[in-house]
């Protein structure tokens, strides 16, 4: 059997509790979430079992019942969700110090992009924390003493302008997430987000 057999979805309810989530995809008939997974978030979905091939055969994408907006989608042959987005649930703070941002243009010809990072609030406005233009090539950003995404608060880089068709950019985040009533380090996020 090929393609992805089990995936993880990093779901938020709305109370921004963590519902973790785990469903088994049937080929292509539509899964529906199992009982109680009613979300608000998608921080993330992750192909964590599959067959023969290694990755999901097709694209994979979440959706509100009847074929409504979608989610969250995992390309094809990727494994995991294309937005980079994050967040923290309630009683959490996230904190993140590396950041990752490529970009790879098809056939090596020059193209260059330019990203938003912001910080969205509960009541749906945001800030733009750095607007930044990147050529071809990978491009390491290190904050020295990194920073925190409160409970309820979300982190989103968004591609805003690309300078040509055909482009693949990739970032990624390493950050760890701290129970703020038992402090210490709860879960590692070491996440992998990409934007087409």
């Amino acid at each position: 059997m090929a393609g992805a057999q089990t995936i993880f979805l990093d779901l938020l309810d709305h109370n921004f509790s963590p519902i973790p989530t785990f469903v088994s995809p049937t080929g292509l008939t539509p899964v529906v979430l199992p009982s109680g997974a009613v979300y608000m978030r998608n921080n993330g979905m992750t192909v964590i079992a599959s067959g023969s091939n290694g990755v999901n055969v097709g694209n994979i994408t979440l959706r509100i019942t009847g074929g409504g907006a979608t989610r969250g989608m995992i390309p094809a042959n990727i494994g995991i969700m294309n937005a980079f987005q994050y967040t923290t649930p309630i009683g959490y703070t996230a904190w993140f110090d590396n950041f990752l941002f490529g970009q790879v243009k098809a056939g090596g010809t020059i193209a260059t992009w330019e990203h938003q990072f912001r910080i969205y609030f509960p009541n749906g406005s945001f800030i733009v924390a750095s607007e930044v233009e990147f050529g071809n090539g990978f491009v390491p950003i290190t904050i020295p003493s990194g920073f925190a995404i409160p409970a309820t608060n979300m982190m989103e880089v968004r591609a805003t302008t690309v300078s040509s068709d055909g482009v693949t950019i990739s970032v990624q985040a390493t950050g760890i997430l701290t129970n703020n009533t038992a402090p210490g380090v709860v879960q590692r996020l070491p996440t992998a987000f990409t934007e087409y």
